[in-house]
């Protein structure tokens, strides 16, 4: 999530979760949980646009 929303690969992604959390709920508001659960379902084509580096 932080690669595709903040656009870099964190180095512990542990300390993104806030900073993740802050910017869908900017971007998607009360929708946030759907903007999420559509990512999930869709990594792995999101991976072969995107170039995520965390998925193989």
């Amino acid at each position: 999530m932080s690669e595709l929303l903040l656009g870099r690969a964190p180095e512990n992604p542990r300390k993104e979760i806030d900073a993740v959390t802050k910017e869908v709920n900017e971007r998607w508001g009360r929708w946030s949980w759907m903007a999420f659960v559509y990512v999930i379902n869709d990594l792995r084509k999101l991976a072969t646009i995107y170039k995520l580096s965390r998925l193989i």
